[in-house]
């Protein structure tokens, strides 16, 4: 059975997609090593839900929703608990050796496993809350004791108590190690699967004695904590202060440090839209604007949880926010005018560096929040359309562990049942943002190279394992030109994380392989061969093939289309714009047995509908 476990936990390592280790350098500030100002939690072991995140309305409208809705967007399957099990065998006692800019997380000392676990843990606990399901929260219970009882992570450096050790970003391209950057990831990790234990789990059984160990493990973390001013780091760890005041019954405290963070929220935001020293942050801005979104507008419901209220003023803000990520996610280049700021972070004009894929590195819980704040607006139903391809990934939230995505999404439906997922209409607006005469250049990156066109598409599966799948389609090509295509057929790669989720047709990555030989402009050919591994086949030491990304890691398709011939890219591009019809062929459809052809066509078709449809 140990062995078993071993598997499967280094199988689920396998397929990490590290969402939290850009996090925790949001926002972060020297340690005094004498400082008095650390948290100070409760000694008493606490027996009732402490809920300092959701709205009274946004809760009832949840459970008045059926269960098996409920189930379908935030539940998990057997085998997640089963993979979790893996992790209590021998729990990590640190995490040791980030660098400043924390993309070395493979190589860190425990961050994976510890990142899997807590993302795992935070699934299940809503999971088993969700269904009210005793033997499950045993579970779930007692592998947060299995960490507790080890004193998991507990001997990671405490930067409270090491003072000027605690450096970051000593070197401009954030190589250089930083014992604050492991302080604060574990600080983040242990902070958010408390905010879960507290809302979903610390009822169930409350005279258990693990409770106790529980609570006094997080508060080990806790009490390392020096609240400040700053955004990042759940506002300077102000959330977690929230959580302990509102423990100790201390309401009065809760309400004015919710006063100051809206306050603090509404100097953030600037009046463009762009989140100050968030927008700025490089090749990264897009990916720390989403961050921010979602902190603004968590913060903001707290604050509602709590009686408060934000200003007219600053919706008006968020709602601009919003606009500028989508513009900002088909337009890497619209946010250059932030990016160019380089706050702590290195910058590349027209680059931005952020997965494509709504169930790896976003904090997912604003894109569900602001449907149900701004039900009528063309925003909100852009992002219904937007997210709908993504059925779990509501359930994941890398800031703040809970999966808020999920309810409010199950909230939303319930409060507002016309409002689903539905066509948008066509129209010159991109989120509610008019293309006009003073738009034409952003009209112009936004305006897609025109689909290939075709006759027919024919498509046979010709090759799968557990986790693997090829396809191979075969084109009749439309005579539009007097040339010959440069292809007439083409393989479709399909990956999946395991065989439940191959079976669901929840892919991992889907590639296009196309002969680079017609495609090459031959003068690139060196460029091309410094592409990244996944998007490029060399055989016999020669450049054999492309491999094109729909969906998931798509940035890697730019180092690859600059290497063709301009002939070469249109077609490439052509094709890649053609595949949500290619897809929608019910022959095409036939051939998949698992409907990733079908899901995914939905979800590039709903992309279209972003872009600006122009007369």
């Amino acid at each position: 059975m140990k062995f078993l476990l071993q598997i499967l936990l280094a199988f689920s390592l396998a397929f990490v997609c590290p969402s939290l280790v850009f996090a925790a350098n949001w926002n972060t500030k020297k340690v005094n090593k004498n400082s008095t100002n650390h948290l100070l939690p409760s000694t008493k072991t606490t027996k009732k839900t402490l809920n300092i995140f959701i709205p009274k309305d946004v809760l009832e409208a949840f459970n008045t929703a059926p269960e098996s809705i409920k189930i379908n967007r935030c539940g998990a399957n057997s085998l997640e608990y089963k993979i979790l099990s893996g992790f209590l065998i021998s729990p990590p006692k640190r995490v040791s050796g980030f660098n400043s800019r924390m993309d070395n997380v493979r190589s860190v000392e425990g961050a994976m496993v510890a990142e899997r676990y807590f993302e795992l843990l935070n699934i299940l606990m809503l999971d088993a809350w969700i269904r009210n399901d005793p033997e499950k929260k045993q579970i779930v219970l007692e592998a947060l004791h299995s960490w507790a009882s080890a004193g998991a992570l507990t001997e990671t450096s405490d930067c409270s108590k090491l003072g000027s050790k605690c450096t970051q970003w000593t070197r401009k391209d954030g190589q250089d190690n930083s014992l604050l950057m492991d302080h604060n990831y574990v600080l983040k990790m242990v902070s958010r699967a408390a905010y879960g234990y507290y809302l979903t789990l610390v009822e169930h059984q409350p005279n258990d004695p693990k409770h106790a160990v529980i609570q006094n493990w997080i508060n080990s973390f806790l009490i390392r904590m020096e609240p400040f001013k700053g955004f990042g780091l759940d506002f300077g760890w102000r959330i977690p202060s929230i959580l302990i005041d509102f423990q100790k019954g201390n309401l009065e405290t809760v309400t004015k440090t919710l006063e100051i963070l809206i306050s603090e929220l509404e100097e953030t935001v600037r009046d463009d839209g762009s989140f100050y020293k968030r927008t700025t942050r490089g090749n990264r801005a897009l990916w720390y604007h989403s961050q921010a979104m979602a902190e603004a507008l968590v913060v903001s419901e707290m604050a509602r949880n709590f009686g408060l209220e934000t200003s007219q003023e600053f919706r008006k803000k968020i709602q601009k926010a919003a606009d500028l990520f989508l513009r900002g996610w088909h337009d890497h280049g619209y946010m250059d005018q932030w990016a160019k700021e380089a706050v702590n972070s290195v910058y590349t004009p027209g680059e931005q560096d952020i997965d494509k894929s709504l169930d790896t590195s976003h904090s997912n819980s604003w894109l569900y929040i602001y449907p149900y704040l701004f039900p009528e607006t063309e925003t909100a139903k852009i992002l219904i359309n937007f997210v709908k391809n993504y059925p779990n990934s509501g359930r994941k939230e890398p800031l703040f562990g809970i999966g808020l995505g999920c309810i409010y999404s199950v909230a939303r439906d319930a409060r507002y049942p016309a409002k689903g997922v539905e066509a948008l209409p066509e129209s010159k607006f991109v989120s509610g943002i008019r293309l006009d005469e003073n738009h034409d250049t952003l009209t112009k990156k936004l305006l897609p190279v025109k689909p290939i066109e075709f006759i027919e598409a024919k498509s046979k599966l010709i090759f799968e394992t557990d986790t693997f799948v090829t396809f191979k389609i075969s084109l009749k090509r439309a005579k539009k030109s007097v040339s010959e295509p440069l292809f007439r057929d083409f393989r479709v790669l399909i990956d999946f994380d395991s065989r439940a989720r191959k079976q669901g047709g929840e892919f991992r990555q889907l590639r296009l392989l196309l002969p680079s030989e017609p495609l090459l402009d031959k003068e690139k050919l060196r460029d091309a061969l410094t592409c990244d591994e996944a998007s490029i086949r060399v055989k016999d030491n020669r450049l054999d093939q492309y491999w094109l990304f729909s969906g998931p890691h798509e940035d890697k398709n730019e180092c690859v289309l600059k290497s063709m011939s301009k002939v070469g890219r249109e077609e490439s591009e052509g094709l890649l714009n053609a595949l949500s019809k290619i897809f929608s062929e019910e022959t095409v459809k036939q051939s998949d047995p698992y409907g990733v052809f079908e899901k995914h066509s939905q979800f590039l078709i709903a992309r279209e509908k972003l872009r600006p449809v122009l007369n």
